[in-house]
């Protein structure tokens, strides 16, 4: 057993360390074959630890670590507790802070620290029908909790702290660069900012300073009669039979036959029948799954449903083939009936909504909100035309059980 001075042990580990009336024991106890320290702590505890070393000399090393090591422990826990002691003092004065930047922006008009994630489940329960229309509250819930959703990754915590440049990233990254779709999830988003206005939760709504994409004036859309229908399928039947399951999906389902963004989403329906077969996409009775393009920036794809009518299956049925007409004789096919730009996805809007009356579905298969539908698509046929439109068949074979059905 050695008794040595504390000042060559813990000095050798903490220079400038004065603890001259600290005793450190260095030890090898009966039985054992390393030697120990044994010293008393700060905290009045006795210390009895193992060096892990049977060499003395090594042992005496050992053991000014080990008293180091302990000894050094209650001074960084302090150090570490005055720390946090300053960073929350340092979080309340930037609250403080930050409240009083608010209130000089606001001219001195206070607003309520609330956070997006209350506000917009607030506000969602407020507008819930019947305050609004069913298909105008899955807007809003929609557009909000995206909102609400890139606002939790970007760190903003309070509808007070969004922006008018962080409401145009958000814009920028959710890839809704078409100018009709960007204006209306600015404008279902300026609905939310301008009722947190009225709750004092924000003092502007930041939609108000973003300039809305200008967009072609839009009239009536350009459609096919019921004649130039019928006389479609009957031309397409007689001379390019592969082709009317491209022509029954776009005239009678809706399914974008013109190629923008993403490319024809026809298009993208048909290679993958190719790839897959019909009953992949199948969803149900009456729909068939039609997969969204991807876009540069933002979200990615995604699915929608796709109305298929009892008519537009047995086309399907009869003529089960997915091919794409070329361009010759798309253009032959167009300049023989007279068909307008999109004309064939605005008749079957037309049709659908004239014929069913169903707004709020009409919204979900075809995309538009239900004030463009009344606006634009509603009332351009008359219901017994519509009703004939869903009873265009093949001339055999699945055509009289199609036409049973529809009627």
């Amino acid at each position: 057993m050695s008794r040595l001075p504390a000042k060559y042990l813990v000095q050798a580990a903490l220079p400038g360390a004065d603890m001259e009336d600290f005793a450190v024991t260095v030890f090898r106890p009966r039985g054992r074959n390393t030697f120990y320290v044994f010293f008393r702590s700060p905290d009045g505890r006795q210390r009895n630890l193992s060096t892990g070393s049977n060499d003395y000399e090594t042992a005496k090393r050992k053991a000014a670590e080990v008293v180091a090591s302990e000894l050094r422990r209650p001074a960084e826990s302090a150090k570490e507790q005055t720390l946090r002691e300053e960073i929350a003092i340092l979080r309340h004065q930037l609250d403080e802070q930050a409240v009083l930047l608010r209130l000089l922006v606001a001219g001195g008009q206070k607003v309520s620290m609330k956070a997006v994630e209350e506000a917009t489940k607030q506000f969602l329960t407020e507008k819930a029908p019947p305050e609004v229309s069913e298909a105008h509250y899955r807007d809003l819930e929609r557009v909000c909790r995206l909102l609400e959703a890139w606002a939790s990754k970007q760190g903003i915590k309070t509808v007070a702290d969004l922006t008018t440049e962080q409401l145009s990233a958000w814009l920028l990254a959710g890839g809704w660069t078409v100018a009709k779709t960007f204006n209306a999830r600015l404008n279902t988003a300026a609905i939310f900012l301008n009722w947190c206005v009225k709750k004092q939760y924000v003092t502007e709504c930041a939609a108000d300073r973003i300039t809305r994409k200008r967009c072609a004036k839009r009239g009536r859309p350009k459609t096919l009669t019921l004649h130039q229908c019928q006389k479609l399928m009957e031309y397409v039947e007689t001379k390019y039979p592969q082709y009317c399951a491209f022509f029954a999906l776009a005239l009678f389902g809706g399914v974008r036959s013109s190629t923008g963004k993403g490319g024809s989403e026809l298009r993208r329906l048909l290679d993958q029948v190719q790839s897959e077969g019909w009953e992949e996409l199948n969803s149900g009775e009456g729909y068939i799954w039609v997969e969204k393009p991807k876009m540069e920036k933002g979200a990615s794809g995604g699915a929608r449903r796709a109305y298929v009518s009892p008519n537009c299956r047995a086309w399907l049925e009869k003529y089960p083939q997915a091919l794409v007409p070329g361009v010759k004789a798309f253009q032959e096919i167009r300049l023989a009936i007279g068909i307008p730009k999109n004309g064939l996805r605005h008749t079957a809007v037309t049709a659908y909504v004239t014929h069913t009356q169903q707004l709020a579905t009409a919204t979900l298969l075809f995309g538009h909100d239900e004030l463009t539908l009344r606006k634009h698509y509603l009332g351009d046929c008359s219901g017994e035309d519509a009703a004939a439109f869903y009873q265009i068949v093949p001339k055999s074979g699945a055509a009289e059980n199609a036409k049973q059905t529809a009627a």
